[in-house]
Formats: C-alpha cells, sequence, structure tokens
C-alpha cells in the first residue's frame, strides 16, 4: 500500500492545487472578507476587520523577532504563517501564503503569489512557464493554473477572466447603523479594462527555496555565540593581569571571576542547544529552536553588563590621593579597568549587531507586500 509521501508524488499539478486549497482552507476558518460575513450582524464583521488588522500587526512584530533569518522576505513569510496556523483567521493574503507553503513544503512544483492590479484580491499561480509573461495568463502554459482558496476554485490559468473574482467592499461604516445585517463583501467580474494581474514580489517557491535555508539561521546563530565568545575571552585577558599584579583575591580580580564564570556558562547552554540542530534538516524546525535559543540569549544579555554594585567595586580608583589621581577624580577620567571592559562591550555590542533586528529598506518592502498588497483583503 503506497504511503503518504508516495501518494503525494504521484498527484497531478492540479491535484496538488486542489491539494493546497484545501490545505489553507483547513488552516484559515475566518476572516473579514469571507463572503459569509454578508450573512452574520454587523458588528460580528466589523469585529473580524479588528480581528484582522491584530493579527497583521502581530505578524509584523514577529516577523522582526525572527532576527536569525537576515532575508526580510523569508522573514515576512514565516511569521505570516506562524500566526496565521495559531490564529486562523486571515483574508485572501494569508489564504495564498497558507497555499504557497503547501508548495514550498510539500512539492517541487513552481507557485507564485499574485494580486489584482487597481483591483483587491491575491491568489496563488502554479506552474507558470517561467520564460512567459507575468502579466499574460495566456502565455502561461496549458497546465498553469490559479489556485485561489478565498473563492474556494482552481481553474486553468488561461480562464481567468471568466474564473477570476474581484473582492470589493465598504469599510461598514457606510452601513445605516440601524441595519442589522449589511453586504459589505461583494466580488465583481475581472475587467481587461481596468484590473491586471501581477506576482508579488518575491513571495514565490523560486526565492523561498533559494533563500530559505537552515544553514542562514546557524550562520546567524554561531555570530552570536562567536561575539560573545571573544568578549569572554577579553575579559579572561583582563582578569590574569588583575590577578597577576594585585592576586586572586582582589576585589576587581573576583568581581571579573564571578562574570566569566556566568558568561561560560551562558556559552555552554548555547552551544548544546546549538549542537541539538545540526542534524535538523526542516527549516521551520530549525528556526523554531534557534529562535527560542535567541531569545534565552536576549535573557542572557544581562550576564553581560556588569549592575550598579559590580561597577562600583570594578570601576573604582586605586590611587585617589596622588595628584594623578586626584585630577583623574576631577575630570572624571575612567580608570584603566573600566576603560578596558567598556571597550570590550562595544566590541561584543558592534559584533552582537547583525544577531540582531534591523528594519531595512527591503524589509520595509516586504513589509509592505503583506500588509498593503493584501492589506485590505
Amino acid at each position: 500500500m503506497p504511503g503518504k509521501d508516495e501518494k503525494k508524488n504521484n498527484l497531478s499539478i492540479h491535484e496538488h492545487a486542489i491539494a493546497a486549497k484545501e490545505y489553507a482552507r483547513e488552516r484559515i476558518l475566518q476572516g473579514s472578507t469571507q463572503l459569509s460575513n454578508n450573512e452574520i450582524p454587523l458588528w460580528r464583521t466589523l469585529h473580524h476587520m479588528d480581528g484582522i488588522s491584530t493579527k497583521r500587526n502581530l505578524a509584523k512584530n514577529t516577523s522582526r523577532n525572527l532576527s536569525l533569518e537576515s532575508d526580510p522576505y523569508v522573514r515576512s513569510f514565516e511569521a505570516d504563517i506562524l500566526i496565521s496556523n495559531k490564529l486562523s483567521i486571515g483574508n485572501c493574503g494569508e489564504l495564498a501564503y497558507q497555499a504557497l507553503d503547501y508548495f514550498l513544503t510539500e512539492t517541487d512544483f513552481r507557485a507564485e503569489v499574485y494580486h489584482i492590479v487597481n483591483g483587491d484580491h491575491v491568489f496563488l499561480v502554479v506552474n507558470r512557464d517561467p520564460n512567459s509573461d507575468p502579466a499574460k495568463p495566456e502565455t502561461w502554459g496549458s497546465e498553469a493554473f490559479i489556485c485561489d482558496p478565498w473563492a474556494n476554485k482552481v481553474f486553468n490559468a488561461s480562464d481567468y477572466q471568466s474564473e477570476l473574482k474581484n473582492y470589493y467592499g465598504n469599510s461598514g461604516f457606510e452601513a445605516p447603523r440601524y441595519e442589522p445585517y449589511a453586504e459589505l463583501c461583494n466580488t465583481e467580474a475581472f475587467n481587461p479594462e481596468k484590473h491586471s494581474l501581477a506576482p508579488t514580489k518575491n513571495i514565490n517557491t523560486d526565492y523561498l527555496r533559494k533563500h530559505r535555508k537552515t544553514e542562514n539561521l546557524k550562520t546567524e546563530f554561531e555570530a552570536g555565540i562567536e561575539a560573545l565568545k571573544i568578549y569572554t575571552s577579553k575579559l579572561e585577558a583582563l582578569h590574569r593581569k588583575l590577578v597577576e599584579k594585585y592576586g586572586e583575591n582582589d576585589t576587581k580580580a573576583v568581581v571579573m571571576a564571578n562574570k566569566i564564570t556566568r558568561l561560560n556558562r551562558v556559552q555552554s547552554s548555547l552551544k548544546n542547544g546549538f549542537e541539538k540542530v545540526q542534524n535538523v534538516t526542516s527549516y521551520r524546525e530549525v528556526s523554531t529552536k534557534l529562535h527560542r535559543l535567541h531569545r534565552k540569549f536576549d535573557s542572557a544579555l544581562n550576564s553581560i553588563h556588569f549592575d550598579h554594585e559590580e561597577s562600583n567595586a570594578l570601576f573604582a580608583r586605586r590611587d585617589n590621593k596622588s595628584t594623578r589621581g586626584k585630577l583623574m577624580k576631577a575630570f572624571d577620567i575612567p580608570s584603566n579597568t573600566e576603560k578596558k571592559v567598556k571597550s570590550a562591550q562595544s566590541a561584543f555590542r558592534t559584533a552582537y549587531q547583525k544577531f540582531k533586528e534591523s528594519e531595512t529598506k527591503e524589509e520595509k518592502s516586504a513589509f509592505y507586500n503583506h500588509s498593503m498588497m493584501c492589506g485590505r483583503r
């Protein structure tokens, strides 16, 4: 009897498109643009709209937190899938992303998220000829399909003018307040004089398969461990000098030794966790585990900094009576130990920057993809 994977391998492109549609609809159960909202009270539809807005803000914040993934489009996609799976809500944009996730994780076929230009609808294009005109479905090939989970339809791409519908609706505030039900969600026929089709930038299997790699996550995480290792080694060098000059019971040497011990514990914990993902091949599993470790890393950053009591002991001047000591105190010149520690901390922060989140111009573009291209859908 054929296994699950073998059955999937035997599916045709059209059957995979249908499976992707069902996959998406199993994960996204409700939204604010579904036509079924016309059958519920207006106040509930308005609550659905607020819920979708909240969900998308959560996805945006989650994208920033997936800081081991340096590619902003991968981050945006992964964050949307993660939040959609947790909440089971979304509109056509989220449904199209879920259908794309099916093709990304279950098949080797090409698929691309598309939207209607001058319209308001997002869907998935499957198996388009890569040499065809992205804006002309007539050129995409006989085995190209449009998978529209929102409309619960799969059809040949060449039939787009008769099968594809554009969504439109009003905000709900245009409906009379006394009207308990209002048709806020509507569709219209695709109008070639007004509408056209376009792919959403970088949200496709080709791009994601190329850039969504476990090696990238591991490299970023290793950079964080290396930054911590370098910082610890600098403190160890400073500790050795303190011990050589003042003995191991010196107050500054003791403070430094305690800090190094805590840092080594953090390093050991991170390395042990990192070792556990070395043989894991699933991108999403590696991402989940490493980002969990990353949050542990962030919470451990308190160990890197010296608290007020430690700083007072470590940075105290040994000589306040000599002319040099008096001048240093008068001009608030830091001690040599303070200079060296702060130099090591500065070097750590510089090395750690690539390990932390940042919102680049490209990242804003990725957020635009999701929050604007399907922001009203």
